[in-house]
């Protein structure tokens, strides 16, 4: 049966090897830090992560925390950092599903702001150093201490103000892109940069080469349909076209027979 040391007397950096051994292959719990149950021995124990490390502790340990140590000031036994001992303070998932979902939240947080694209920037190095500088401020946002966090924040801040008049034309292509009705049929793709269109309800819209993405998508009016006939001599001709065609009309599939239908008056 696996056994669970005691904590570090200090700890100034995360201290790997006392967090991983409540962890299994998986970085899922098996045992609790603090009374040093495991979960092999009691199936039924319920485990709480830290949200500054992962550490483990069970249910009972860290609601009767406060009892326990006589205060509700304890310092992370892993990592050495402020330890909340309410239930709300700590986490049901383990600390890597942790930092996966603080990452999804900082990137959507930050959408508007890191919006730019390569015809933003004059060179490909440019543009290059632009796409590092957000992993690197993502990596420091979920990763890093206070102080990187603090830093990171600040180049956010630094970097909105720097481009601002690029962010906000960004965010108005995007805008302009977005007022297109979702429920619209693309006809004809601009993925490779040829013009085609988007038809919506009783319009068309025009969508040009790929370069021109960022422009506002042209409106026109949709053709109509054909009117039937009224003269009586024409009004005969399609009857008979109809008879003719009625040999065959029996057979094709009720979209085959639409089509069809549809084209005797194009005729």
């Amino acid at each position: 049966m696996t056994s669970i040391t005691d904590p570090p007397d200090t700890v100034s950096r995360p201290n790997l090897a006392y967090i991983a051994q409540c962890l299994d292959e998986f970085g899922e719990a098996i045992g609790c830090a603090d009374c040093k149950t495991m979960k092999e021995t009691r199936p039924q124990l319920r485990f709480k992560y830290s949200k500054c490390c992962g550490l483990v502790w069970c249910y009972d340990c860290v609601k009767d925390a406060p009892r326990k140590y006589k205060t509700s000031k304890l310092r992370c036994p892993g990592c050495g950092v402020a330890l909340g001992t309410r239930i709300s303070d700590w986490a049901d998932e383990n600390i890597d599903k942790q930092r996966y979902n603080q990452e999804l939240s900082f990137r959507e947080t930050y959408a508007s702001t890191f919006n730019l694209k390569r015809e933003d920037f004059d060179t490909v190095e440019e543009y290059n150093d632009y796409l590092e500088m957000v992993q690197d401020v993502m990596y420091d946002l979920v990763h890093g201490t206070a102080t990187e966090r603090q830093r990171a924040h600040a180049r956010i801040a630094q970097f909105r103000e720097s481009q601002a008049k690029k962010i906000a034309a960004q965010q108005q292509a995007s805008q302009a892109r977005s007022s297109v009705p979702p429920t619209a049929i693309v006809l004809a793709s601009s993925l490779f940069g040829a013009a085609g269109t988007v038809q919506t309800g009783g319009q068309i819209v025009q969508m040009g080469p790929a370069a021109d993405r960022n422009k506002v998508p042209k409106i026109v009016k949709a053709p109509q349909p054909p009117a039937r006939p009224t003269d009586p001599a024409e009004r005969r001709l399609l009857a008979e076209r109809k008879k003719q065609a009625g040999a065959f009309v029996d057979v094709v599939p009720a979209r085959g027979q639409a089509l069809l239908k549809s084209s005797l008056f194009l005729c």
